[in-house]
Order: structure tokens, then C-alpha cells, then sequence
């Protein structure tokens, strides 16, 4: 029986993730990753009732749109954030940073 529990991942854990996807961005990419960057924030995301609030790293930010590092998913997506600041409607991607940024371009275009 496996008995592996889930933690969630600290802040500096996640700042090395960070650190490595954003050395992975192309110059381009960077450039634009820059016009939508925040200053990381914890956000919140509800999953299900029974799951409760869970804590999330945002890292950009475009209307009410935000780019996230989800540590369940162990990747980054996008969500809206809805009318109390939450995420609301999380997606269950694992893509990189770029991978979300790419997302976050098309949403912007729109």
C-alpha cells in the first residue's frame, strides 16, 4: 500500500521552479511574460466542497485572467479570478510557464 502523503510546495521550492521556467522562456516569450508579470501573490482556488480552498502561486496577471503555479497539478495554468478575488473555474493543465503564457497571449488577443 503506498502511503504517500501530498504537501503542499513551499514558497522556496516554488521560486526555484520559477527561476528554471523562466530561464526556459525565449527572449520573445520573456519580453512578453514582463507585461503581465506581478509580484507573486497567493491565490486561492476551490477544487470541489470537499477539497475546500487550496493555495495557489500567481504570477501574471491580464484583466480578471492570471497565469498560476498549481503544486497538485505540478504545472502552470490559467483561471479567471472571479467577483472575491478566488480563481474560479481552475484548469488541470501541467504545462510550463511558456505553455500558459501562450494561453495567456490568445486570451488577451480575444
Amino acid at each position: 500500500m503506498n502511503s504517500w502523503t501530498w504537501r503542499p510546495t513551499s514558497e522556496e521550492a516554488f521560486r526555484e521552479i520559477f527561476e528554471d521556467e523562466l530561464y526556459e522562456l525565449s527572449q520573445m516569450e520573456r519580453t512578453i511574460f514582463e507585461e503581465y508579470r506581478v509580484k507573486t501573490f497567493a491565490g486561492i482556488i476551490r477544487r470541489s466542497e470537499i477539497a475546500g480552498d487550496e493555495q495557489v502561486f500567481v504570477v501574471a496577471r491580464h484583466l480578471n485572467w492570471v497565469i498560476y503555479y498549481d503544486d497538485v497539478e505540478d504545472g502552470f495554468n490559467l483561471a479567471q479570478l472571479d467577483s472575491q478575488g478566488r480563481l474560479s473555474e481552475p484548469g488541470g493543465g501541467q504545462w510550463s510557464l511558456g505553455g500558459a503564457l501562450e494561453g495567456q497571449i490568445n486570451i488577451a488577443k480575444n
